[in-house]
């Protein structure tokens, strides 16, 4: 029997299901995690209790799912996305962790560098996977 790969283009996939999993994933907690955090920035619900800890749970799994992606496109010999993955999933945590715990560290320019972390993020992400789609469907020498 042979094994068929989900993908969301036309045709089958190169990339595996856990892969493509995780991207989903990404995806799928990058914009819950958006929302919440522009709903913070807004004020529209303070930034404390129940609503921080769900944005700091979702913020912790797309980071998660950020380095798995960069462990994958490390096997597929996918150059200097992985290092980009892993560095700018360290200063997302540093920079929201900082927020957090760190009295000078707050405001408004706190908000906007967490903001194009998490754009960079989701960016590194999406580009480690079209690379990893281009390494994936090369042929074996």
């Amino acid at each position: 029997m042979q094994r068929r790969d989900i993908s969301l283009q036309a045709g089958p996939s190169p990339l595996s299901r856990d892969i493509l999993f995780t991207v989903m994933s990404l995806r799928f907690f990058w914009v819950l995690n958006l929302l919440l955090g522009l709903i913070f920035w807004f004020g529209w619900v303070q930034a404390s209790g129940v609503p921080l800890a769900i944005h700091i749970a979702l913020g912790s799994l797309v980071v998660l799912s950020l380095w798995y992606l960069g462990l994958a496109a490390s096997r597929l010999r996918v150059h200097g996305m992985p290092t980009a993955a892993l560095f700018i999933g360290v200063l997302l945590v540093l920079a929201g962790l900082g927020q957090l715990y760190f009295g000078w560290w707050q405001g408004l320019p706190a908000a906007i560098v967490h903001l194009v972390l998490a754009l960079a993020a989701i960016g590194v992400g999406e580009g480690m996977v079209g690379s990893m789609r281009r390494a994936a469907a090369r042929p074996r020498i």
